[in-house]
């Protein structure tokens, strides 16, 4: 489909390529929701969110019937020329970061924004960046900041990942663990030696505020390798740091 098409274009003129699957006559709204559908398209980096909303509402209500198909997927490749992938972030961002997630207090009443809009929190991402961080959960997502790149990013990912699979081993010291004795009882480049050396028993997020509760800068936010712990000591190896920003 050659798309030239705007919201005041009469959706009896769409030329949609139809499929062979006759599941029964064509309903009132689904023209309506294609001409959405393309609208949002031509500006697909300031309509993202409402391209999202209206491709899951298309799913949702099955609309990709009414043309003869028997899935969105199979509609998009025919008459909207994005592929899986595209469809599936697409829609993943819309819903996982769109407004109406948004809750706050306005005259007492607890009000939300509209989900054809991109949450508050999330203004100074790029769609890009956004897309990145659908496979992370809400812990991890306050970690990304906007001036982040695509690679610091994805270490993040990558970071998670190590964290999740430590997570499932059994709680056994790993067969190379820091010996805490011998570490107490060493110093300079023996204990230096001992640290480089050990296997990390987990990969954790160290966070350390003032007693204002301000994060301190340098050492907020930083991705490291756990590598003891006891009365006395938690023993740990930055990997990956995030620079603090207020």
């Amino acid at each position: 489909m050659i798309n030239g098409v705007n919201i005041s274009t009469n959706e009896k003129e769409l030329d949609i390529k139809y499929g062979l699957i006759d599941f029964g006559p064509e309903r009132e709204n689904a023209r309506v929701s294609v001409k959405y559908i393309l609208t949002d398209m031509n500006d697909i980096r300031k309509s993202y969110i409402r391209l999202g909303f209206h491709l899951s509402e298309f799913e949702r209500m099955e609309y990709y019937k009414d043309f003869g198909y028997a899935s969105l997927q199979e509609f998009c490749d025919a008459n909207i020329g994005l592929d899986k992938s595209a469809v599936s972030r697409c829609i993943g961002v819309f819903r996982s970061f769109n407004a109406s997630l948004d809750s706050r207090y306005v005259n007492g009443t607890i009000t939300k924004g509209s989900a054809m809009e991109l949450g508050t929190c999330w203004q100074k991402f790029s769609y890009s960046q956004l897309c990145e961080m659908l496979s992370l959960d809400d812990k991890m997502r306050e970690l990304v900041k906007p001036e982040m790149t695509i690679k610091q990013i994805r270490e993040l990912k990558k970071k998670k990942n190590v964290s999740q699979d430590v997570s499932r081993v059994a709680t056994s010291q790993p067969e190379n663990a820091l010996d805490i004795k011998k570490y107490e009882n060493c110093y300079g480049a023996a204990r230096q030696s001992i640290v480089k050396k050990a296997e990390p028993i987990d990969s954790i997020v160290l966070e350390v505020y003032d007693q204002d509760g301000k994060p301190v800068s340098g050492v907020n936010n930083i991705w490291v390798d756990l590598l003891a712990k006891n009365n006395k000591y938690i023993v740990v190896r930055l990997t990956y740091s995030i620079d603090a920003k207020e």
